[in-house]
């Protein structure tokens, strides 16, 4: 028998993430300008990431408040995860360049990626193309790999924390694009799935700007053919 959500208790739920996701996108608006700065080693390909999650957050709300399945996401499922990385011995500036080289040769396949992950599930869902909610999986293939490089980079001191929380942002969304992939299966799974995995992506994207401030603050420029273009 399908399940149908209760609405006052969805309502409330919608309520409190979107409040949520709003003030860590508050956050990352504030910071977004950093993205598109010359000599960045993160650059942003549209102006207001931030505008476009909180989008695809109401595309997400709107199709769950309608969506039947036998099957919900639990978020206590959610593995806590940990960044396993060595720390360099010694840090000057040297050895800060050395990383920052790492880190764009880590993050190169993030230039590759075309859309939100969970823009993309909804679009699959409202066409019914298996194609679409399939790709969700090579996404995952994609992190996975970022997430094995960037855990055998030795860390400066000073950005060990930045880098720690990447890759344990990375290491939530990639648990959660498995359940968003059965989207044409389990809607309700997959879509409650997905309000979690914009959670962990926006913490992804705070990152990248900490990182951005980071290597600011060491004075060092990336050339063009050394920047990540990071789509939202």
């Amino acid at each position: 028998m399908a399940i149908s959500l209760p609405s006052k208790r969805f309502w409330i739920f919608a309520i409190i993430l979107i409040v949520v996701v709003v003030a860590m996108l508050w956050w990352l608006g504030r910071k977004s300008d950093e993205l598109v700065d010359q000599g960045s080693i993160i650059t942003a390909t549209e102006l207001t990431p931030e505008e476009k999650i909180l989008n695809v957050q109401t595309l997400v709300i709107d199709r769950l408040s309608v969506a039947r399945g036998l099957e919900e996401f639990d978020p206590a499922s959610i593995p806590d995860d940990d960044a396993k990385v060595s720390t360099q011995t010694s840090e000057n500036r040297e050895s800060v360049s050395a990383y920052a080289a790492l880190m764009t040769q880590a993050l190169a396949s993030y230039s590759q990626k075309q859309d939100n992950e969970a823009k993309i599930m909804v679009d699959a869902l409202d066409t019914r193309n298996q194609a679409k909610a399939l790709s969700l999986l090579s996404a995952r293939t994609m992190y996975q790999g970022m997430v094995i490089k960037l855990e055998s980079i030795s860390v400066p001191p000073s950005a060990l924390a930045i880098h720690k929380l990447m890759i344990i942002s990375l290491k939530q969304m990639i648990y959660l694009l498995e359940p968003m992939s059965q989207i044409l299966d389990e809607p309700v799974l997959a879509l409650q799935a997905s309000e979690k995995y914009l959670e962990a992506n926006t913490q992804f994207f705070l990152t990248l700007n900490a990182l951005n401030q980071y290597f600011r603050d060491q004075n060092l420029q990336f050339s063009d053919d050394n920047q990540i273009k990071a789509t939202f």
